[in-house]
């Protein structure tokens, strides 16, 4: 069950206006393919959405179109990505949704065109050593947890689960309390092995695969067990510091040498830093009805709740003001706490603080991450398309099925 927390309330008539605005913008972006986070399929799901919003079937027709045009162009390509983030593994994810959403009839035999697919890929990823949730291995390997979810195990999904939770086994190091993955992780030029505590790309989307292929009833005793043994390790590393703005840190290298810079705290984000992190501890202790779980989980996203940052200059939902709203926002309708929903409320405000830019209907705009200058962007990640779906949820009491693709629910 969903509750809107601004449809009657002067801030739900400024998100209906500011979505008005954003729709204009998504009609005109020019998206760069067909993915997931930045290309067309992220401007689907938000029309699919905004139509059913709206009760306007024209929205919904318009999203489904795009929708039919991505799978086209897709079973066309003979070189297709397979990505999570942008490839055949973002489509198959969302189509599951919608499935789920009552939006899109999908059959088992729907979803064949993707098995082989990205079976292949997952056997591909684990060979060049990429784990990565949105741009490699565990990201593919999600589809056949979700698909088992939605149609029961078969042989492939238990065989592909079955193989990637041995994957992580063989990157797996057994410390003092707990266990940790070692991955390659990126910071812009910088590559290093270490141990990496954000959502997007380390250890939390590791344990958010092992408790979805533990929701499909593939693998139970193994991965409830990594499961524990990584969230026993994340634990036994929150900082300890007076003052800290977080409890995780955003990465450890395996060299210190490795990283000149201080990774020992992290940001208030949906890619890295507790909030990610600590969402995906709660949908553990909610699944296995860990209380001492939850409590902990709670306490350290509570903490977040308190936190501001006042030179936060970009709206999306990666890194951005609507993305923080948005997951304050699931955490009030997970746990009634009011101060979840002070927080959500909070970041909407600073969502509306930067509709000011020129050059689009809505005023907002992603800074480019080389100069820095503020661009338009329709994506569903970073850009408009993204804060909309946000946006949507505060004003109405339809389910936000659409955060599934963030990891969050």
């Amino acid at each position: 069950m969903w509750k809107a927390l601004t449809s009657q309330t002067p801030e739900g008539a400024r998100n209906n206006a500011l979505l008005q605005q954003i729709a204009q913008d998504v009609d005109q972006f020019n998206y760069p393919g067909n993915g997931l986070y930045s290309g067309n399929l992220g401007k689907a799901l938000f029309y699919i959405f905004y139509g059913v919003y709206r009760s306007d079937e024209t929205y919904v027709d318009k999203g489904l179109g795009v929708l039919e045009y991505i799978i086209q162009s897709t079973s066309e390509d003979e070189f297709p990505q397979m990505t999570f983030s942008n490839g055949l593994s973002g489509l198959a994810h969302a189509l599951l949704m919608l499935r789920e959403a009552d939006l899109l009839e999908l059959s088992d035999e729907d979803l064949g065109q993707f098995d082989m697919v990205l079976a292949g890929a997952v056997q591909y990823y684990h060979r060049e050593g990429n784990f990565d949730f949105l741009h490699g291995l565990t990201g593919c390997a999600a589809y056949f947890a979700r698909r088992a979810q939605a149609f029961g195990p078969d042989e492939t999904s238990i065989q592909v689960i079955g193989e990637t939770i041995g994957y992580l086994e063989g990157i797996t190091v057994k410390a003092a309390i707990g266990s940790y993955p070692v991955t390659r992780i990126t910071f812009g030029d910088i590559h290093f092995q270490g141990i990496n505590f954000g959502l997007a790309h380390g250890m939390p989307s590791f344990i958010f695969l092992l408790l979805q292929a533990h929701r499909a009833g593939i693998e139970e005793e193994r991965s409830r067990h990594l499961i524990y043994e990584y969230i026993d390790f994340m634990l036994s590393r929150t900082n300890s510091m007076p003052g800290s703005p977080s409890y995780f840190p955003t990465a450890i290298p395996l060299r210190a040498e490795d990283y000149e810079g201080d990774l020992s705290t992290s940001r208030i984000a949906w890619c890295y830093g507790d909030l990610g992190a600590g969402m995906v501890l709660l949908q553990v202790a909610t699944h296995f009805k860990d209380r001492a779980l939850f409590e902990k989980a709670e306490e350290i996203l509570l903490f977040q709740a308190t936190r501001q940052d006042p030179s936060m200059d970009e709206s999306g939902l990666c890194h951005g003001t609507s993305g923080l709203m948005h997951m304050f926002n699931r955490l009030f309708q997970m746990t009634g706490n009011n101060t979840f929903k002070t927080a959500a409320e909070y970041w909407q405000e600073e969502t509306y603080k930067l509709a000011i830019h020129a050059g689009n209907h809505s005023g907002l705009q992603t800074p480019d991450w080389k100069t820095k200058q503020p661009q338009p962007d329709g994506s569903l990640l970073t850009g408009v398309a993204g804060t909309g779906l946000t946006l949507m949820a505060m004003n109405s009491d339809l389910m936000p099925y659409w955060d599934q693709l963030l990891l969050i629910s």
